[in-house]
């Protein structure tokens, strides 16, 4: 009825080699602060997490540095980004090995598989462990190996892999010995526990529980995993009193500890033992108090058993209009339940299923068995050589007809891939054709067309002089037309100038981008948000007009085919590096089949990217909103 609590949590920590260097101290309390922050405030978190790695990439913190990765695939797998969540905490586990941090790679390996766990690739997530464990062996720690062995062993016990689970237990309560610390000798005879409830050895169970509480050290937290693990074996051994009394000992140390939904847990596991022991008001008393609890703290899973339960006790007291209204809210929280008339339907049609299935298997093993009764007795040395070769020749086209598909597929790939880089090739050149020729048009118009037009100017006004005060009617006509010349030299400066580079030429990369964040707003459609950090200083005019190309492609994309309601813009500058990371909250897309389908729109910022030796990531899935980052070295030629 009840689930095992998992007894154990691990959390590698590494200290900070911070002396008095009082940058790295601001760094801790900010990696601190990011960490309080992230669960009810993350874009905040992410953006503190962001100048942890600014911050100790300035000062070469790389412990610092990885933290803030870290923190940052934590924030990712939080929201389900979990590409992202992947590519930073890969990049925290490989500093930390850079660093000989042994400890904490492990962690962040830990981190790694627990990204793949909830991406459904178990092989890799198992794999991941299996590097932490070879790491951890290397680093002449038993404590650290042992609680690299736990938890590959809590994985293989996950998946049900029962046989493995326990191989790395034994490994790890071989490695204990006397002068192990009391914490881990808890945590070896826990895993035991957990593998025997897995297994419904539940005798075998308590006695591992019981050599675990030996191990508490008073540790209240321990003390009430224990005592709820035990109940679980009482209750499954149907010892209803005993699992009551050590489900209420769990509950007292949850009271003391004030842990809310530990609490409710306590009440629902005695309420439900109550019913089993057929006391039905005790079961509603502690039923109700577990119902308080769970509507305090929002926990709408606890409540949907909870009336659930209510309706069985209430039944119990053959009170079956109160017994209805409870199931009735149970169905409008859990949102479908069978009823007993459907379970035994379902029963019913499996039986069914499962004895035709049956027979149909045995009929199958009859007709198996005569075809080779029959084959036996017509087959001949001739016939099988014969057929032999057939079967030879048959295979033998067969797997050439399926290369040659294979090659024609390759082929056909290859083809579209060099297309489409081509194809980005020529766009890009166009679009750098018509920036020259812009450019060119420009100056044309400034120094040819501009000096005509100043000439004439000097033309009438030293004709206007030798106008005589009689003849005004023509000094007006000809102060009009002096007036004329005048608005097109202005209009032939903005054309000259709007031809040219522009607002990014004239104001810098971060006027231009909050002139555009400025404009979208206006529209009063959409949010736009500018984050800057460490860019006063120019940059090349190049990679200021690439990189506001590539903000004016990716917006485009985003106004016209995400329906965002939200973007952030963020251009961060180290010493060594720019960041510009473009986020928004539109409906997502599938980057590798955007990628595979050559569209002009992600094509085109790669190239730009690559331009200005960038770095482009992009993070995308349907309903999760896009962001992209672009990563810019700088360098002498650049500033």
């Amino acid at each position: 009825m009840h689930k095992a609590r998992l007894s154990f949590l691990f959390l590698f920590i590494s200290i900070f080699a911070l002396g008095e260097n009082r940058d790295s101290v601001r760094i801790e309390r900010m990696v601190d602060l990011a960490f309080q922050l992230e669960d009810q405030f993350p874009d905040s978190a992410f953006i503190l997490s962001r100048q942890v790695i600014l911050a100790s990439k300035k000062i070469d913190f790389k412990i610092g540095e990885s933290y803030g990765f870290l923190r940052l695939g934590s924030i990712y797998y939080g929201r389900g980004t979990y590409d992202s969540a992947l590519y930073y905490s890969k990049k925290a586990a490989q500093i930390r090995q850079e660093e000989k941090d042994i400890v904490g790679a492990c962690g962040a390996l830990i981190t790694v598989s627990d990204v793949y766990q909830a991406q459904g690739k178990i092989d890799s997530a198992i794999y991941t462990m299996l590097n932490a464990l070879q790491l951890s062996s290397k680093a002449d720690n038993n404590a650290l190996e042992i609680k690299v062995l736990l938890q590959l062993g809590n994985l293989y016990l996950k998946y049900k892999q029962e046989n493995e689970a326990l191989k790395y237990y034994s490994k790890a309560e071989n490695k204990l010995t006397e002068s192990s610390a009391e914490d881990l000798k808890y945590l070896v005879k826990s895993a035991f526990g957990e593998f025997f409830i897995s297994n419904k050895k539940y005798d075998d169970a308590l006695k591992k529980y019981i050599e675990a509480l030996e191990y508490t050290n008073e540790n209240l937290v321990y003390k009430s995993s224990i005592y709820n693990n035990m109940a679980v074996c009482f209750e499954n051994l149907s010892k209803l009193k005993l699992a009551q009394e050590f489900y209420t000992k769990a509950l007292e140390i949850h009271k003391q500890l004030n842990l809310g939904p530990d609490i409710a847990l306590s009440y629902f596991n005695i309420g439900s033992v109550c019913i089993n022991r057929a006391l039905p008001d005790s079961a509603i008393l502690f039923l109700n108090k577990s119902l308080g609890i769970a509507k305090m703290i929002g926990d709408i899973n606890r409540e949907a058993k909870v009336f659930e339960h209510l309706s069985d006790a209430f039944k119990l007291k053959k009170d079956y209009l109160t017994a209805y209204n409870m199931h009735v809210r149970y169905v409008q929280l859990a949102d479908s339940l069978l009823n007993i008339e459907k379970i035994q339907s379902i029963s019913e049609m499996q039986t069914k299923y499962e004895t035709i299935q049956k027979e149909q298997q045995i009929k199958l093993l009859n007709e198996q068995n005569k075809t080779k009764t029959a084959q036996r007795n017509l087959i001949i040395a001739s016939s099988t050589v014969l057929f032999l070769i057939l079967i030879l020749l048959s295979i033998y086209f067969i797997q050439r007809s399926r290369i040659a598909q294979k090659n024609q597929l390759i082929a056909q790939q290859q083809l579209e891939n060099l297309l489409g880089t081509q194809e980005a090739k020529t766009y890009n050149a166009m679009l750098d054709g018509q920036a020259a020729e812009r450019n060119r048009i420009a100056n044309d118009l400034h120094d040819r067309l501009g000096s005509m037009l100043s000439t004439i100017k000097l033309l009438f006004g030293s004709l206007e002089e030798k106008i005589d005060a009689a003849q005004g009617e023509n000094k007006n006509q000809i102060s009009r037309a002096n007036n004329l010349i005048d608005e097109a030299c202005v209009e032939v400066r903005r054309i000259s100038h709007n031809l040219g580079s522009g607002m990014v030429a004239d104001y810098g990369l971060v006027h231009a981008l909050d002139d555009l964040c400025m404009s979208i707003n206006q529209t009063k459609k959409i949010n736009c948000k500018l984050l800057t950090y460490n860019v006063e200083d120019a940059l090349s005019l190049n990679i200021e007009v690439e990189l506001y190309r590539i903000v004016q492609e990716v917006l485009n994309n985003a106004l016209k085919h995400a329906e965002a309601k939200n973007i952030t813009v963020q251009l961060n500058r180290l010493d060594e590096e720019l960041s510009l990371t473009i986020e928004d909250d539109g409906k997502g897309f599938d980057v590798k089949s955007k990628m595979k389908s050559g569209g002009m729109g992600l094509a085109n910022i790669e190239m730009r990217s690559k331009k200005i030796n960038g770095t482009l990531h992009i993070d995308s899935a349907l309903g999760k909103g896009t962001t992209t980052i672009i990563e810019v070295p700088l360098n002498n030629s650049h500033d």
